[in-house]
């Protein structure tokens, strides 16, 4: 189990900075992210770590996400630093969208997609610095 260093809240995201220097998001149940949560989280992720962020996110129950989100989270990646990324598909559904969302996107950066975060961590943690 990997402790938490620090932790933020920022409107229906949960960031922990993990010992292991990887973030681990986690979006609350019911949450609809938008443009301007992405933003402000921003701010908050290099508040938590100066350097790449290799991150995990994973999602609650009944998440949606806005077309200015999906549309912004590109750059998102950019201007978080985000180094590599995995996202936690626990259910079929999310694991449809998530495939599809990044089937038609132009990767630049290591992605993987898991259904838990045990399976996830040793990628994550070979591919962080990519």
């Amino acid at each position: 189990m990997n402790t938490f260093i620090e932790t933020i809240e920022e409107s229906g995201i949960t960031a922990h900075l993990r010992k292991d220097g990887i973030v681990h998001l986690f979006i609350n149940d019911h949450t609809h992210v938008t443009h301007s949560m992405l933003e402000n989280l921003i701010v908050q992720l290099k508040n938590l770590k100066k350097d790449k962020i290799p991150l995990i996110v994973e999602a609650g129950e009944f998440v949606t996400i806005g077309q200015d989100a999906k549309k912004y989270a590109k750059e998102f990646e950019d201007k978080a630093n985000i180094s590599s990324r995995i996202i936690i598909a626990k259910n079929l559904a999310q694991k449809i969208l998530v495939n599809y969302y990044y089937k038609s996107q132009v990767l630049d950066k290591p992605f993987k997609e898991f259904n838990s975060l045990n399976d996830a961590e040793s990628w994550l943690n070979e591919n962080k610095s990519a």
